[in-house]
């Protein structure tokens, strides 16, 4: 199925790159490092936080809660649920009533980059698919199904997963964007050289002084910064590298990014740059084993200091780039949020019912109620693959192995009765009038504003349906 590339801002562009490099390079050898690991060390801690929960003191339980925790079963309270108060989770204690409020779940560059790769991930990863309510229900439900899934990641095919990210950088929206993921990947070869070249150090001699001799002040300074630097990063790249190979390593880096404009305008992180290059090349060009080959402990502590130093360039190299680019990257976010088609709430094959839910609340108080009627097919856009989510939801077992939608869409109408034959032949007509034409067309494709409410109104009655349909089920 043809995609439309997200936007990424130039900051997240390094952000990205400097992912997809860890990532490919921790699954080089015979490590095995899944995509969530990187995501949640190197890309999370960058993302607006989200407030999970919000508490409601007082609240009347509605008629369809189900117990999820009965009271009174050794447990100091009971947990119950409603479908129809999907994002809320009710709590019973001696007969008094609160409840837990979740907040929609936006889908910051994390969870877009997973949504981006989906088809080519293993099992494993349905958490990062769950609206909060869904995964309390079923952490309480199942406590070790989810943490279960999570051991196969690190099966996926970790060169294919980087390759489609990729793609998104060679799509004209992000074309302002390709010289900083290249400056991301750059950054995360420098601070994985400078982790290979400092690991476990400390088996080795300075020369002529071996780690039986006792040591002076000076040295035992020095010892414990080359002790200090082992943990540089989450990911561990346990092989040693020689200084000769990392010098060449490093100088092929450090001279590429001199080339980048962007970096060339950065001015203390360019002043520094060059420097460092300059420092690089003045290393030995036959230096494998620091002890072996006679580096003093003057030499030896420059090499050590400069292995700091380009970490702490890379940092500050970071840090100027967004730093400098903060104000375009608010203006590319706030462009984002007042568009008819915001990324946060775009919708995916792989979207929950609330997250579906939540894209056409959004709809209704942002766009329909606004005078603006340009670009309606731009909704479309929007909701489009929430066609295939919402059919997902009610016959996800039909969707293993290859098909399509249409072929699920076809069987179910020759099979199926009532409200589900209603979903089956709605979601056909809005698949063969719609979805292709928006997804092959792009470019091309538009609907007036009267086409734009119906798709809305059908999309809503495709939910409605399909939570009626799971309910009865259950």
């Amino acid at each position: 199925m043809t995609r439309i590339p997200f936007s990424i801002s130039k900051s997240e562009a390094v952000l990205v790159g400097r992912c997809v490099e860890l990532y490919l390079r921790s699954n080089a050898d015979e490590f095995t490092t899944p995509f969530s690991t990187v995501i949640e060390n190197y890309l999370k801690p960058f993302l607006p936080a989200q407030d999970p929960f919000a508490v409601i003191e007082s609240v009347t339980l509605p008629g369809d809660a189900d117990w999820i925790v009965n009271e009174g079963e050794g447990n100091r309270g009971g947990i119950l649920y409603s479908r129809s108060t999907p994002a809320v989770i009710y709590v019973s204690v001696g007969g008094v009533h609160s409840a837990v409020s979740f907040g929609r779940k936006k889908k910051f560059l994390d969870q877009l980059l997973i949504e981006w790769v989906r088809e080519i991930l293993p099992d494993g990863y349905e958490r990062w698919f769950l609206s909060p309510e869904e995964e309390l229900r079923a952490f309480i439900q199942d406590l070790d199904s989810l943490r279960a899934e999570n051991k196969s990641e690190a099966t996926e095919d970790h060169k294919a997963l980087a390759a489609e990210i990729m793609l998104l950088f060679s799509d004209e929206q992000n074309v302002t964007a390709r010289d900083f993921f290249e400056v991301g990947r750059l950054l995360a070869k420098l601070l994985i050289g400078v982790q290979r070249v400092l690991f476990d150090i400390q088996q080795f001699h300075f020369a002529w002084y071996p780690l039986t001799d006792p040591m002076d002040e000076e040295e035992s300074q020095l010892w414990q910064t080359v002790e200090d630097s082992q943990v540089i990063e989450p990911l561990n790249f346990q092989e040693f590298i020689s200084p000769s190979d990392w010098a060449v390593d490093c100088l092929a880096s450090l001279s590429r990014l001199a080339e980048l404009e962007c970096v060339e305008r950065c001015t203390q992180a360019n002043l520094w740059l060059h420097h460092l290059i300059q420092d690089v090349r003045l290393l030995p060009e036959d230096v494998n084993q620091p002890y072996a080959d006679g580096l003093g402990i003057d030499e030896f502590g420059g090499f050590i200091f400069l292995a700091h130093s380009i970490r702490g360039f890379a940092m500050l190299l970071q840090g100027e780039l967004s730093g400098r680019h903060h104000q375009e990257d608010d203006e590319t976010w706030k462009l984002d949020a007042r568009s008819f088609c915001p990324r946060m709430l775009k919708l995916s094959a792989n979207s929950q019912l609330a997250r579906v839910h939540g894209s056409l609340d959004w709809l209704q108080d942002h766009y329909f109620t606004s005078k603006i009627t340009r670009e309606p097919g731009i909704v479309v856009t929007l909701l489009k693959d929430g066609i295939e989510a919402i059919v997902k939801t009610v016959w996800p077992s039909d969707f293993v192995g290859r098909t399509t939608l249409s072929a699920v869409l076809k069987q179910r109408i020759n099979t199926e009765k009532g409200k589900a034959l209603v979903l089956a032949q709605t979601a056909m007509h809005l698949h063969k009038v719609y979805r292709n034409p928006s997804t092959h067309d792009f470019n091309h494709f538009n609907v007036t504003l009267g086409q734009a409410y119906a798709f809305a109104g059908e999309i809503r009655v495709m939910a409605e349906i399909a939570e009626t349909l799971l309910r009865d089920r259950d």
